[in-house]
């Protein structure tokens, strides 16, 4: 993420996936979207001044459980992670 933004304003960065999905064995394998930290990743804010410095990135991976992936069954999963960022107004601002 790398831009301008006012002294009032901070960028929100969300991220939401759903499961991914085997079409021709209709069934769906489930993951979680973690950071490197193997936190789940939802959502991260930086501010103007956090902005004015280098870009800021945040490593993600897909994350299935050993469980999920040894029941998953052969072929092509499909899937989406949707991405948003908005500018917010800091409060009391």
């Amino acid at each position: 993420m790398t831009g301008n933004v006012l002294p009032t304003e901070q960028v929100m960065v969300t991220a939401s996936c759903g499961s991914l999905h085997n079409a021709v064995q209709n069934t769906d394998l489930t993951y979680a979207l973690k950071d490197e930290q193997s936190v789940v990743f939802s959502s991260a804010m930086w501010s103007e001044t956090e902005l004015r410095g280098a870009a800021k990135e945040i490593g993600l991976k897909i994350y299935i459980a050993e469980d999920a992936w040894r029941q998953a069954k052969a072929g092509s999963y499909t899937g989406t992670i949707t991405f948003n960022a908005e500018i917010e107004t800091v409060c009391g601002n």
